[in-house]
């Protein structure tokens, strides 16, 4: 796990959307000191020692999900204390799913397109919903 110069961990996440702007979302283990213990996540991970945010994207999702992503766009950079009391600094990374493709879970309890509206439902971080409507419509912008 690589903390930047302020001491904040970095952490990567990918919103993968399909056709119908489902989101992948992955169902984090209940571990006690877990970030995001038994929530609804979009699949990511911490950066390892001066790895490039793109391919700690890549990396996080193709461990979490067996899924190599065909073309990860950048989104945005928030400081996410919304989870933790420690400050982390999480870079959100997009791409459209495709279904030649296959996915797994390889960590967490479950991993599953979830339908948009239906994610108010679930437990999810705050800012969860706001990011993946600001993803279908960076989508929507790039003719995705």
């Amino acid at each position: 796990m690589q903390s930047n110069q302020s001491g904040e961990e970095v952490i990567c996440a990918v919103v993968m959307l399909n056709a119908n702007n489902d989101a992948l979302l992955q169902l984090r283990d209940e571990k006690e000191g877990l970030s995001a213990s038994g929530l609804w996540v979009f699949p990511g991970g911490h950066t390892e020692l001066n790895e490039d945010l793109y391919l700690c994207a890549k990396r996080e999702f193709l461990e979490e999900t067996d899924y190599e992503c065909d073309n990860l766009r950048w989104l945005l950079s928030i400081r996410d204390a919304f989870i933790s009391k420690k400050s982390t600094l999480l870079h959100i990374f997009w791409d459209k799913f495709n279904p030649n493709k296959t996915y797994k879970c390889l960590e967490g309890q479950a991993l599953e397109f979830i339908e948009r509206r239906k994610a108010k439902e679930l437990q999810v971080p705050d800012y969860l919903i706001s990011i993946w409507d600001l993803v279908i419509l960076a989508a929507k912008s790039n003719n995705y």
